[in-house]
């Protein structure tokens, strides 16, 4: 089993770090989520993208600042207009997977999709938008295509393990 770091984003620590000292904590006054970092990825300067070496994976977080109303009130069309702008930005696209649900409250979106980076390598891509009512915070996940049927399952426990954190209710 893959040990990691939870990470907490939104004003405050709120689980242990475990791993080895290479694990990382953040806070962020913006975004609320959580991510748990499993071993073997490095940050990469100050943004919030990390690389695993071992296996030539990229891991990044995007905020985007648009309304998700739709996205809470179940919008078929504003989930695949989602789909679409991926669609249009990714060369070469083909789905794998397309799943709605909610993590806690709030509604998401997880894709899965092969396309080409910007070198030409070929890779597979887990996408999970967390949808806030004001604002996405995105999850996206590129993994070599030659290896991802053996790292399926260590994308899918990062993608499940990018989850809204709200802070405590004051007391």
């Amino acid at each position: 089993m893959t040990r990691s770091a939870a990470i907490v984003v939104g004003g405050a620590l709120v689980a242990a770090v475990s791993g080895d000292a290479s694990a990382e904590a953040l806070e962020h006054a913006e975004h609320r989520f959580e991510l748990g970092v499993p071993d073997g990825w490095a940050r990469d300067g100050d943004a919030l993208v990390w690389n695993n070496a071992d296996t030539g994976e990229r891991m990044t977080v995007t905020r985007i600042g648009a309304p998700n109303g739709d996205a809470w009130r179940g919008s078929k069309a504003f989930f695949a207009a989602i789909e679409s702008g991926v669609v249009a930005g990714a060369t070469g696209y083909k789905s794998i997977k397309r799943k709605r649900s909610k993590a806690g409250r709030v509604p998401t979106l997880d894709l899965w999709f092969e396309n080409q980076t910007s070198r030409g390598d070929d890779v597979v891509t887990v996408m999970r938008f967390l949808l806030f009512r004001r604002y996405s915070v995105v999850l996206a996940v590129d993994t070599p295509a030659t290896t991802w049927k053996q790292r399926r399952r260590a994308m899918r426990r990062i993608a499940r393990g990018f989850k809204p954190w709200f802070p405590p209710p004051a007391e």
